[in-house]
């Protein structure tokens, strides 16, 4: 076993992206954050917007959105920032080997 990511709260929920690069987690300090795996750090900064203990989290299909779930009785959609960053890096850099 291995302490992969360590978290500076308390860790309700945590949750892989489909292509296994990415951990969401949802924390008692009422954040969520997006891990890499491979580096094990935290990629960008937490989400806010809870005001309670994040219960539950989880990602769509596609790995563009994230779901969490919290004592505050809301449940948040939130947009994978530090995906879709490499997503347009990655159509950039396809764009310029075009031309």
């Amino acid at each position: 076993m291995q302490t992969l990511i360590e978290s500076t709260s308390r860790v309700n929920s945590v949750g892989f992206s489909l292509d296994g690069r990415q951990i969401v987690s949802g924390s008692k300090d009422a954040t969520v954050r997006i891990w890499d795996v491979a580096t094990r750090k935290q990629v960008g900064k937490p989400m806010r917007g809870h005001t309670d203990g994040v219960r539950s989290v989880g990602f769509s299909p596609d790995g563009r959105w994230i779901v969490s779930g919290s004592a505050d009785k809301t449940v948040r959609i939130w947009e994978n920032k530090p995906l879709m960053i490499e997503l347009r890096r990655g159509l950039c850099r396809l764009m310029l080997n075009e031309y």
